[in-house]
């Protein structure tokens, strides 16, 4: 990435890259207020690749394995990419 660009990235807030959105016609694109990040002096900008995890009610059958398309989302994350993965706050999910 430019540095040019990386230093602007630095101004970039999420309320700003809303409206920007909002003004392009791309609503509901900014993460809710109360997902915040470990150091906030961290920017994480880039395209979403979402997973969605669902509950599970019985374990795997032998030799399967229950991280396979976990995995397979991770490994074909390409540069720019952001994963966002949602469990819907359940305590009995897999991918």
């Amino acid at each position: 990435m430019d540095y040019t660009i990386k230093n602007k990235f630095k101004e970039l807030f999420c309320s700003l890259a809303s409206n920007i959105l909002d003004e392009l016609g791309y609503e509901n694109q900014v993460f809710p207020d109360f997902v915040r990040s470990l150091d906030e002096n961290l920017r994480l900008i880039g395209r979403a690749r979402t997973m969605l995890y669902t509950d599970i009610y019985e374990r795997p059958r032998k030799n399967e394995n229950q991280y396979e398309l976990e995995i397979q989302f991770v490994d074909s994350l390409q540069q720019g990419e952001v994963a966002v993965a949602a469990s819907c706050s359940s305590n009995c999910i897999a991918p």
